[in-house]
C-alpha cells in the first residue's frame, strides 16, 4: 500500500491497489539514481514528500551526487544526463524537504563542494548557473542562519561572487547573501564591511580591469540594491557607509568622468545617482542646517568633479565624433546618447539637494541655459524633456535669488525660449495640424508656471514685462492651451445615470423616477398613487386636480361648478377637446371647422398637463385592463339631452375607467 506522502495516495484508490512505481524502484536493495532522475514521476512524488523517497535523497553520498550533477558540465554535452540530470537536481532541492536541505547547510564538505562552482577559473556555464542559483537562493531562503555562519568563515566565496558578475544570476545571489535585509534571519552586516567585497565590487565597474559590459552593468545594479536597503530617516548600514565614503565615490566619480570606457561611465553615474536620491530622501527642514554643516563626500566629489565634466558633456564639445542618427521624423546630428542622459538624470537628482554649494555649481557652470537648449533641439526624447521639467519646475521653486533670477531667467533666457518653441510649434502646425512638438506641454507648464511665480513675486513680474511679446503669448496662445487643457475629453457630462458606481446609479435613476411621479403627481393630481380604495383614490384625484385649476383662475367656486358639470358630462375635463371621457351624447360641447371640440380654457398650465397626460395615456392601450377604446364611437343618438339615469350611468362609467387606469398604471 502507498505511503501516506505518497500522490498516489491523494488519489481516489479506495482499495490502495495503485502502486507508486517509485517505490518500486526504492524497493530494491540498493536503488539507482540515475533511475530516479530519468523516472517521470520523480519530481512529482518529492513535492508531496512521498517519505521512502525524501529519506533516500536526503542521504549524504546522494546529496554529493546531485550537487554534482549541478555543478559539474559533461563534456558530452548530448549526453542524457547532461540536459535532464541537472534539471531534476535542482528541482528536487527546490522541493524545499527539510532533511535534504539541512543535510547540505550543515555539512561544510557539501556547502565547499557546492561553492566550487562559483569558484571556478575562466567563465561558467550559463545554463549551469541557473541551476546552481536555484539551489543556493532556496538554501538561502530557507535555511540562512547556517549558511551565513559558513560565509563568514570563507569570506572568499563572498569574493568569487563579486568576480563572476557577468551573470545575472549570479548578481542576484550575491544581493541575497550580502545585503538582502528581507531575508529571515539576518543579524547584521558589520560582518560583510570587513571583508574587501567592496572594493573588489569597484573594480568590476572599471572597464579598464573588466572589459565586460554585462559584469559591469550587474554590478551598478548590486550596489544600487545596497542603496535600497537603508529605509527613509534611518542611519545606512555598514557596508553603505563604506559605498557612500570619500574614497569610494572619488573613485566612481573618476570612472565617470573617463572617456576610454563609456560603459565604465554610465554604470558608475547610476550608483551615484542611487547615492545623491538616497541622501535628497533624507533631508527634511529640521535637519538641512545640519546637512549645511557636515557635507556628504559624494555631494562633495559629484559637485567638484562630474559636474564641470558634465557641463563640457552637455555642451556638445566632447560629442563631436558621434555618428548622426536619422530617425522618422528627421536626422539627430549628433544623437543626445546614453552619456549624456545620465549625467541629466545626475543633475535632476542633484537639484533637490537643498545646497549652497549646489545651486552655486549650477551657475558657475551654466547648466540651466543647456538643459534648456537640449530641451529645443531634440524635441521628441520624452525622458529628456521630464529630466528639465523637473529640474526648471524646482528651480522656480526655490523662490527668489541667483540661480532662477539670474541663471534661469537672464542666462538661460525661459520666457524667450518658450516663444521660441511655440513659433516651432507654428511652423509644425502650419504643415499639418495633427503635427505638434513634443515638448509643448512642457512648455505649458513653465509658462503658467512662471505667471503664478510673478503674481507674488514683483521681481519674476518685471522680468516677465521685459520679454517682449510674452503679454501677447498670455493673452493669446496660454489662453487658449488652458482652455483646451481645462476642457474635458468629449465634451461636458451628459444628465444620464451612468455614473461611477452602482449605488450611483441606483440613486439617480430613482430620483428620476420620483421626478416623473412628482411632476406626473402635479398636473394629473396623483393618478398614479396606489390607493387600494380606486374610488377614494378617483376623488382625491377629482379634487386635487380642480383645486391646482382653481388656484390658476383665482376662483375655487368657478372650479367647483366645472368639476359638477364634467361629472354631468356638460364639458371636458382638460378643455382640450380630446377628453377621453367626453359624453358622445352630450350636446354642449362646439366644434370647430376642424370638427374637433373646441377648448374650454387653454390658458391654464393645469389644462396643458391635461393634454400632455391625455397624449401619454394614449400610447397605452387599456383594452387589456376591460376599459374602452381610447377613441369614442360616433354618436348616433337623438341630440336631446340624457335622461337622469343615463347621467347617472356615465358618471358610474367615469368612474370605473379611472379605477380600471389607476390599475393599468400601477401593473406597469
Amino acid at each position: 500500500m502507498d505511503d501516506p506522502g505518497s500522490f498516489w495516495a491523494h488519489t481516489e484508490d479506495p482499495g490502495g491497489e495503485i502502486q507508486s512505481s517509485i517505490e518500486k524502484l526504492l524497493s530494491a536493495d540498493s536503488p539507482d539514481l540515475e533511475e530516479i532522475l530519468n523516472h517521470d514521476e520523480t519530481i512529482q512524488e518529492c513535492k508531496f514528500f512521498n517519505e521512502p523517497l525524501t529519506d533516500f535523497l536526503s542521504g549524504r553520498d546522494i546529496l554529493e551526487k546531485l550537487i554534482r550533477y549541478i555543478i559539474d558540465v559533461p563534456k558530452d554535452a548530448l549526453e542524457r544526463k547532461a540536459e535532464r540530470f541537472p534539471y531534476v537536481a535542482s528541482e528536487l532541492f527546490a522541493c524545499e524537504v527539510t532533511g535534504m536541505l539541512q543535510g547540505v547547510v550543515r555539512d561544510e564538505g557539501l556547502l565547499t563542494l557546492l561553492f566550487s562552482f562559483i569558484k571556478k577559473e575562466g567563465p561558467i556555464d550559463p545554463r549551469h548557473s541557473g541551476y546552481f542559483r536555484k539551489v543556493v537562493g532556496v538554501l538561502v531562503q530557507r535555511n540562512f542562519n547556517d549558511l551565513e555562519e559558513y560565509f563568514r568563515n570563507h569570506t572568499d566565496v563572498l569574493l568569487a561572487f563579486a568576480k563572476k558578475m557577468e551573470l545575472f544570476c549570479v548578481m542576484e545571489l550575491l544581493i541575497m547573501v550580502a545585503w538582502d535585509v528581507t531575508i529571515d534571519g539576518r543579524r547584521e552586516l558589520q560582518w560583510i564591511a570587513q571583508t574587501p567585497l567592496m572594493d573588489t565590487l569597484l573594480e568590476q565597474l572599471d572597464g579598464s580591469k573588466n572589459s565586460s559590459t554585462s559584469a559591469q552593468e550587474n554590478t551598478a545594479s548590486a550596489l544600487i540594491a545596497l542603496t535600497e536597503t537603508c529605509s527613509v530617516g534611518t542611519d545606512p548600514n555598514e557596508i553603505l557607509q563604506q559605498l557612500e565614503s570619500k574614497n569610494s565615490t572619488k573613485k566612481m566619480c573618476d570612472l565617470a568622468i573617463q572617456k576610454a570606457h563609456p560603459s565604465s561611465a554610465i554604470a558608475s553615474l547610476r550608483v551615484l545617482k542611487a547615492i545623491i536620491s538616497r541622501i535628497a530622501a533624507n533631508i527634511s527642514p529640521n535637519n538641512s542646517q545640519e546637512l549645511s554643516n557636515d557635507v556628504p563626500s559624494a555631494i562633495i566629489n559629484v559637485t567638484s568633479l562630474v559636474i564641470p565634466y558634465a557641463a563640457k558633456v552637455l555642451s556638445n564639445t566632447e560629442s563631436k565624433e558621434a555618428k548622426p542618427l536619422p530617425l522618422q521624423y528627421g536626422t539627430l546630428t549628433p544623437p543626445l546618447g546614453m552619456l549624456r542622459l545620465h549625467l541629466i538624470k545626475l543633475l535632476a537628482e542633484l537639484i533637490r539637494i537643498p545646497l549652497d554649494l549646489v545651486k552655486d555649481v549650477f551657475i558657475k557652470n551654466s547648466l540651466l541655459k543647456m538643459l534648456v537648449d537640449l530641451m529645443l533641439q531634440y524635441s521628441f526624447n520624452n525622458i529628456l524633456h521630464n529630466l528639465v521639467r523637473d529640474i526648471v519646475t524646482s528651480v522656480i521653486a526655490f523662490g527668489e535669488g541667483p540661480l532662477r533670477d539670474k541663471s534661469l531667467m537672464q542666462e538661460a533666457k525661459l520666457p524667450e525660449a518658450i516663444l521660441k518653441g511655440f513659433k516651432e510649434q507654428e511652423k509644425k502646425s502650419a504643415k499639418n495640424k495633427a503635427d505638434r512638438m513634443g515638448y509643448t506641454a512642457h512648455l505649458i507648464t513653465f509658462a503658467n508656471a512662471l505667471e503664478e511665480t510673478a503674481v507674488e513675486s514683483k521681481t519674476m513680474r518685471a522680468a516677465l514685462d521685459k520679454v517682449s511679446g510674452w503679454q501677447a503669448f498670455v493673452e493669446s496662445h496660454l489662453a487658449n492651451e488652458n482652455k483646451r487643457q481645462d476642457t474635458t475629453l468629449g465634451g461636458r457630462r451628459p444628465h444620464t445615470h451612468l455614473q461611477d458606481s452602482d449605488d450611483e446609479d441606483l440613486e439617480q435613476t430613482m430620483g428620476s423616477f420620483d421626478y416623473m411621479h412628482n411632476n406626473n403627481t402635479a398636473s394629473t393630481g396623483d393618478v398614479y398613487d396606489n390607493n387600494d380604495d380606486p374610488f377614494a383614490s378617483t376623488a382625491n384625484d377629482f379634487n386635487t386636480e380642480w383645486e391646482a385649476q382653481a388656484q390658476a383662475n383665482g376662483s375655487l367656486a368657478s372650479a367647483e361648478k366645472e368639476f359638477e358639470e364634467v361629472a354631468e358630462g356638460k364639458i371636458n375635463s382638460t378643455g382640450d377637446g380630446e377628453d377621453y371621457y367626453d359624453d358622445p351624447f352630450a350636446t354642449t360641447t362646439t366644434t370647430t371647422t376642424t370638427g374637433k371640440p373646441k377648448a374650454a380654457n387653454n390658458a391654464t398650465s393645469t389644462e396643458d398637463d391635461f393634454a400632455d397626460f391625455d397624449a401619454e395615456f394614449d400610447s397605452i392601450s387599456l383594452s387589456g385592463a376591460g376599459t374602452k377604446s381610447a377613441t369614442p364611437p360616433a354618436s348616433t343618438a337623438s341630440p336631446t339631452a340624457p335622461t337622469v339615469e343615463k347621467k347617472e350611468e356615465q358618471k358610474k362609467e367615469k368612474e370605473d375607467d379611472f379605477a380600471d387606469f389607476e390599475a393599468a398604471f400601477g401593473d406597469s
